[in-house]
């Protein structure tokens, strides 16, 4: 694929999107290109470089925010509709419908990020508890051989070994959900802006 044909098939893929994003992309993606040229690769060489259309097209998707996405299909949806006037009438007379709608919406999005993101500093609050809890009474252990009956002291050094060692062992699992949970999260938002994507894509090719 040469360089033109490449550009065309991005551009074509990006129909959705603001124009002066299109053209943003369309000038990153080229001069990307016409770098590998000078460095001596052919045209071909240097577009098959870049990758795949679908790794590229995912990729800006991941780059691109969530307002971003939800200002242009409004934007979009004003255009669309051609009289912006009325359509900002229509906006406004709609709005006790559609506005608690959107908030519920964006409530339930909000509630799933910070149960997630609130499972996540839980796990790494009791791991430090833990750990703070295990020191500190093997510490307070040794302080006990030399200020406090044998038991005692015997007691606080074998639950602080406890606690130490359930920390230990329970380190790398939380590792493990912490990175799922954080994986959870990215997924979710990538799911959001290819939703956005696609129905914005959809849209601009049924004109």
């Amino acid at each position: 694929m040469t360089k033109i044909e490449f550009l065309d098939a991005l551009q074509a893929r990006l129909t959705s999107l603001p124009e002066n994003e299109v053209y943003r992309l369309l000038g990153y993606y080229a001069e990307m290109i016409d770098d590998r040229v000078e460095s001596g690769m052919s045209e071909e060489e240097a577009v098959e470089a870049l990758g795949s259309m679908d790794s590229i097209i995912e990729s800006i998707i991941n780059d691109m925010s969530i307002p971003k996405l939800m200002r242009a299909r409004v934007k979009e949806s004003s255009h669309r509709f051609g009289n912006k006037v009325l359509w900002i009438i229509l906006v406004i007379l709609t709005f006790p419908f559609w506005f608690p709608a959107v908030m519920a919406c964006f409530g339930a999005v909000f509630s799933v990020f910070m149960a997630i993101w609130g499972v996540i500093i839980g796990l790494f609050v009791a791991i430090g508890a833990l750990a703070v809890s295990g020191v500190g009474c093997i510490i307070g252990g040794l302080i006990f051989l030399f200020t406090r009956p044998l038991p005692i002291a015997l007691f606080a050094l074998g639950v602080g070994c406890i606690l130490t060692g359930v920390t230990i062992f329970m380190i790398k699992p939380i590792k493990h959900i912490a990175k799922w949970l954080g994986k959870g999260i990215s997924s979710l938002v990538r799911k959001i802006k290819a939703l956005l994507f696609k129905k914005r894509r959809v849209n601009s090719e049924a004109k």
